[in-house]
């Protein structure tokens, strides 16, 4: 299924499963592969090119898969909207598809930047 014909309340539905269960963890994970994945090496290739800098594809690949780490910081930033929509408050919500890419990238760009981005010392 692609990404965006869930709609907000499905996805909605899918993030509260994954904060309570393992199982619906591992099917929001599943669902937000693309995403990461598409994010993250679209992420790497304009920093390489930005940078002018050469990695292996082994480097690109650990490269993007440190977009998972923007996971937990997005459900926990999720699950607060979430428990302040629960409390009556009215809290604009976007469909976390729209808001992982984001964190994806930074996460991304972080790595590359910590490992890849240093200037030689001399």
């Amino acid at each position: 299924m692609d990404i965006s014909e869930k709609s907000l309340q499905e996805q909605i539905n899918m993030v509260r499963k994954a904060l309570y269960s393992k199982e619906g963890e591992s099917e929001l994970i599943e669902y937000l592969d693309p995403i990461v994945r598409s994010e993250g090496e679209n992420t790497v290739n304009e920093w390489v090119l930005k940078k002018g800098i050469s990695i292996t594809d082994k480097e690109k690949k650990e490269a993007i898969e440190e977009g998972w780490l923007a996971l937990p910081l997005a459900l926990r930033k999720y699950k607060e909207k979430l428990d302040l929509i629960d409390k009556g408050e009215d809290v604009e919500i976007h469909k976390i598809s729209e808001y992982l890419p984001w964190l994806v990238r930074q996460a991304v760009i972080k790595h590359l930047d910590q490992n890849y981005g240093l200037e030689t010392r001399d």
